[in-house]
């Protein structure tokens, strides 16, 4: 639950370095996915040229 107090200096930069690492840690899932979605590509190739 939010407050209405005002936040402190080292609450408002937690919240930005949450927010940092969210953000980072969704770049690297959604490369991660990228790369299975290319493996199984390969894959489905692969098995059709056999």
């Amino acid at each position: 639950m939010e407050t209405l107090l005002p936040k402190t200096k080292s609450e408002r930069q937690r919240e930005i370095d949450d927010a940092a690492a969210a953000h980072s840690r969704r770049l690297e899932l959604d490369h991660w996915l990228d790369e299975k979605r290319l493996e199984q590509k390969l894959r489905e190739v692969w098995e059709l040229d056999s």
